[in-house]
């Protein structure tokens, strides 16, 4: 599965290679392997991960362009993509709520804590 290495490339990059490297490797990707959707898909993702909304939107504009006759790969590449960036905007809110509440809530003491104290 070809599509599949590049995108554990893809990952591979994003994660010790930088943004700029990831592009690179995301858009060979796309050049090796223009008729896999999961390709297209994550160099979308890649760019929602980079905090580039626009970008991804492009990225994914360029995928449908590249399956405009098949359905199908469009409604599952428009389907992953949404997901994910979903998911990124749960996370994100989800670790600003609970440093807010950290910052304003006291903190609780250890479960046991109590009993430690009065043996």
């Amino acid at each position: 599965n070809n599509g599949g290495s590049w995108r554990r490339y893809i990952a591979l990059e994003a994660r010790h290679g930088g943004a700029r490297r990831a592009r690179d490797v995301a858009e060979a990707a796309v050049q090796a392997c223009p008729g896999e959707p999961a390709v297209h898909a994550k160099c979308a993702r890649l760019e929602l991960l980079l905090g580039h909304e626009g970008r991804a939107f492009a990225v994914l504009a360029r995928g449908l362009a590249a399956f405009d006759s098949d359905a199908a790969a469009q409604e599952w590449l428009v389907d992953q993509v949404r997901v994910y960036r979903d998911a990124l905007r749960r996370r994100t809110l989800a670790g600003r709520l609970r440093s807010c509440c950290r910052a304003v809530m006291p903190s609780r003491r250890p479960r046991g804590y109590e009993r430690l104290q009065t043996v």
